[in-house]
């Protein structure tokens, strides 16, 4: 059974905006280094909390599957153009996982500084990084906008772009019904399980 106590929430919620605020620094940097550019109301919400979803948070917390929503850049001035659109989804999810890793490893180095209320708290937010971000990644390459993976959808068929733009709700509200009814969890547990051999060491 999930534990929902006030402290595992926090820590989930904690857990959530240090991955968010992750992919959402990469996110941008990779689709700089494309030559990609944001759209404009995209690009006015600050570097790495553009990204944050209430949903996808909620999720996270309640469910440890939480999303971000993602920007639909035009490919067009990419490298690469619409191929340059799916490695800049590929490529940020990636490096997000590589991230969770990473950030990992700053355990002992916290945990030498004392064990008081904020290393333990410290300790517990990486700890649930872990989990937290795979799923993040699972979550968020699904082919649906507004997720990172509706972008390689738009690559497939650019005619649904418009389209896509007012899909935030409505696919926001399948996103959250895939993930509250457990058929993400179902589908991908045994991608989600290799992934965390990966990453949690």
């Amino acid at each position: 059974m999930l534990n929902l106590s006030l402290q595992d929430l926090l820590i989930r919620l904690g857990a959530y905006l240090v991955v968010g605020l992750v992919f959402g620094l990469l996110a941008n940097l990779v689709l700089r280094l494309l030559g990609g550019k944001a759209p404009a109301a995209a690009a006015g919400e600050g570097v790495g909390f553009a990204f944050f979803d209430l949903a996808g948070m909620l999720a996270a917390v309640l469910l440890k599957q939480g999303w971000a929503r993602s920007p639909q850049p035009e490919p067009g001035g990419m490298k690469g153009g619409r191929i340059g659109l799916v490695a800049w989804v590929v490529i940020t999810l990636a490096l997000t996982l590589l991230a969770i890793a990473l950030l990992r490893m700053g355990r002992p180095p916290i945990a030498s500084l004392g064990n008081n209320v904020f290393t333990q708290a410290a300790i517990s937010v990486i700890n649930a990084s872990g989990d937290i971000g795979i799923w993040f990644v699972i979550v968020s390459i699904l082919p649906i906008p507004p997720l990172m993976g509706g972008n390689i959808l738009l690559a497939l068929f650019p005619g649904l772009r418009a389209t896509a733009r007012k899909f935030y709700w409505p696919g926001t509200a399948i996103v959250a019904l895939l993930v509250g009814l457990g058929f993400v969890e179902a589908a991908f547990r045994p991608l989600w399980t290799v992934l965390r051999g990966w990453v949690i060491v």
